[in-house]
């Protein structure tokens, strides 16, 4: 059985690692545990105590079962949830990122990822409230808020750009990944009411959220959008003729908004990935479905949250300056060139 994890002994055994390495850990806290996890992942569950990835229910969560030496009374975290907030410099520490749909999947990893750098972060959901709020818990409510907001609604997205701005007075990363999957957009198949609602909630959301956002990004900001893999992929389905076309049209204004907003440093570029094994990703898809698109990647698996957040979270500090108006295709080699 694992000892409670002892803040005073890890904070001066990890103080000491920042100290010899010849260049500073950028995630502090979260980062060294999450690469001891690695090295351990092999580790047989019959001859260590230490959970295996996946029991745990996030990357950053690892009993790492450290006696506790302290002699004095002081308080104890659980070593299965290390608070992010006590991560106290990184890549994007001082920096405020807004991610619209944070609750789940990648926009729940995406916030994780942010604050693991350093990121104060805005949560946005719909409906998802608790979700949300277990994301705000992981991260620290000292460097988290919720916000509830329908971003395909114009006056959804002033309050929620009013109230990331009343609680830490900039946005510095923009992160747009709320939109609707929609896999039954053919010619035939939509009418009005259809097409409205996705583009509503794939394109005009988005528009809005960089045009009511930008006068609070600072010079050196970041925008990202959302597009998909589905848009180079020469096997597309006549079912996807809706999505795909709101997709493109995000990534068309990724292109005009680089040149536009690159005036003053603040880069745009669109986020574009494959299949990744999400909640919503699995909605109506069969087990055949879902292990033929797995193939569609040499690697032979479908992608993970994780994967798409990491690319964001560069893309978010200072390394990606130079990185403006592209297409980030995140796939695994689905689509190539």
């Amino acid at each position: 059985m694992g000892y409670p994890l002892c803040t005073h002994y890890c904070d001066t055994v990890l103080a000491s690692n920042f100290v010899a390495a010849s260049r500073p850990l950028a995630c502090g806290f979260s980062k060294l545990i999450r690469s001891a996890e690695h090295k351990l992942r092999g580790l047989s569950s019959t001859a260590s105590p230490l959970r295996t990835r996946s029991s745990v229910p996030s990357s950053s969560s690892l009993s790492l079962d450290l006696p506790c030496t302290c002699a004095d009374t002081h308080s104890l975290q659980d070593p299965l949830n290390p608070p992010h907030s006590i991560i106290m410099s990184g890549r994007l520490t001082g920096k405020v990122a807004l991610v619209t749909g944070a609750s789940r999947g990648i926009g729940r990893a995406t916030a994780i990822a942010l604050s693991d750098e350093g990121a104060s972060v805005v949560v946005n959901y719909i409906s998802s409230n608790s979700a949300a709020e277990e994301v705000v818990r992981e991260i620290g409510a000292d460097r988290a808020i919720s916000v509830k907001a329908d971003v395909s609604k114009l006056d959804d997205i002033e309050i929620l750009i009013k109230q990331t701005i009343d609680r830490f007075q900039k946005i510095d990363i923009l992160v747009l990944n709320a939109g609707l999957l929609w896999q039954n957009g053919s010619l035939e198949a939509t009418d009005e009411k259809t097409f409205d609602k996705l583009f509503g909630s794939n394109v005009k959301g988005p528009f809005f959220m960089v045009q009511m956002a930008t006068p609070y990004i600072p010079e050196g900001g970041r925008i990202m959008l959302f597009s998909s893999s589905l848009t180079s992929f020469s096997m597309i389905t006549p079912n996807y003729l809706l999505y795909a076309a709101t997709k493109g049209a995000v990534e068309q204004m990724t292109r005009v908004l680089a040149k536009d907003l690159g005036k003053r440093n603040v880069t745009v570029n669109t986020i574009s990935p494959g299949p990744i094994g999400t909640d919503a990703y699995y909605v109506g898809k069969t087990e055949q479905m879902v292990q033929m698109q797995s193939n569609l990647a040499p690697a032979g698996r479908l992608g993970e949250p994780e994967d798409v957040a990491e690319v964001i979270t560069f893309i978010a500090c200072d390394q990606s300056r130079w990185m403006n108006g592209q297409n980030i295709r995140i796939n695994g080699g689905m689509t190539v060139g």
